[in-house]
């Protein structure tokens, strides 16, 4: 019988009731919906080293004896990620300027548009760091700018070039923090948890996608009405999960048969190249906290939200967009995910 005829007969009381027993109507495979969080990767010197020695990030040394260390930076399944990247340097050896000292700590910055050619950015012509043409003049270029809360753009997997300015060839005294952030404006690419794949959600990946961080997919799915949790409940008020298990992990690229590599080289003068990291950590969510720490990352979700968008074409763009740094060019390889 029809949910209609059957509400017909009923009190209000009797109603409402019934209605609030309907489940919640699921949300559609590959739809966007929004939830929002918080994630920090910390990235050692030996993971640098690991990744230039791999051709996973390019280092090179100037006449002038500075030196500049790139790679390829990639959002995961989310739209309108934030994403924040400091370089920080124990012997205080980020170049600042020539008439400058050396400082401790910096953004590293972008010096071309996203692969996707969607980010905000990608519009404006911004100067590109320590980057002079012959008559003195700084050099500005659409999409350069410190990597400072920039937005992703309306793609999944957009991507985009990411460096860093050393007053030596001292690369071993860095370590580099990623912050990404999820706010009422990212949307995610939702997925019903299956048994033939890891339910987690890849939150970031550089260094050409050595290896990838993610978050757990209750962490997301938890956030949005509708959503089918990895027990199979579906979520019919949105919250906040406090659960300790909402740690990201690592995962090696080596074995995404789906990922599109290409080489190219640079004509400009600069350095290019992509990295990886290892992580795991603390995880906050809502107003509970329960809080672990291992290695190096550390998650925290936040505020929650039912809030949904339309679908949108997902997957990287075709083809591989050419890194251009800024000092030297060099071959780049970019690894890009569908």
């Amino acid at each position: 019988m029809k949910t209609s005829k059957i509400l017909a007969g009923m009190t209000a009381t009797a109603m409402a009731a019934a209605m609030m027993a309907i489940p919640a109507s699921a949300v559609e495979e590959n739809e966007f919906v929004n939830a929002t969080g918080t994630w920090t990767y910390t990235y050692t010197a030996d993971q640098i080293q690991t990744a230039i020695d791999e051709g996973k990030a390019e280092f090179g040394t100037y006449d002038d004896g500075t030196s500049s260390l790139g790679f390829n930076i990639q959002v995961g399944h989310m739209k309108n990620a934030k994403v924040t990247i400091v370089a920080s340097s124990s012997t205080s050896n980020i170049y600042n300027g020539a008439d400058n000292d050396p400082i401790d700590e910096d953004y590293m910055y972008m010096v071309t548009t996203s692969w996707n050619y969607d980010a905000p950015t990608d519009a404006v012509a911004g100067n590109v760091k320590w980057s002079y043409d012959e008559d003195g003049n700084q050099v500005t270029a659409k999409g350069a700018c410190d990597i400072n809360e920039w937005d992703s753009g309306s793609t999944k997997y957009n991507g985009n070039w990411a460096q860093i300015t050393l007053a030596d060839d001292d690369y071993s005294a860095l370590t580099i923090t990623v912050t990404v952030v999820a706010d009422e404006d990212t949307t995610w690419e939702y997925h019903n948890p299956s048994d033939d794949e890891e339910n987690q959600y890849e939150v970031f990946r550089m260094l050409s996608g050595l290896s990838c961080e993610f978050v757990d997919m209750d962490t997301i799915n938890s956030q949005i009405v509708g959503a089918t949790l990895t027990d199979g409940t579906v979520v019919t008020e949105a919250t906040a999960t406090s659960s300790s298990d909402d740690t990201s992990s690592s995962s090696s690229s080596s074995d995404d048969d789906d990922d599109d590599t290409s080489s190219s080289s640079s004509s400009s003068s600069s350095s290019s190249s992509s990295s990886s990291s290892s992580s795991s950590g603390s995880s906050t969510s809502g107003s509970t906290t329960t809080t672990t720490t291992t290695g190096s990352s550390t998650t925290t979700t936040g505020s929650t939200s039912d809030d949904t968008t339309e679908s949108a074409d997902s997957g990287a763009a075709e083809g591989v967009g050419l890194a251009i740094a800024a000092l030297a060019g060099v071959a780049l390889v970019v690894t890009r995910r569908r």
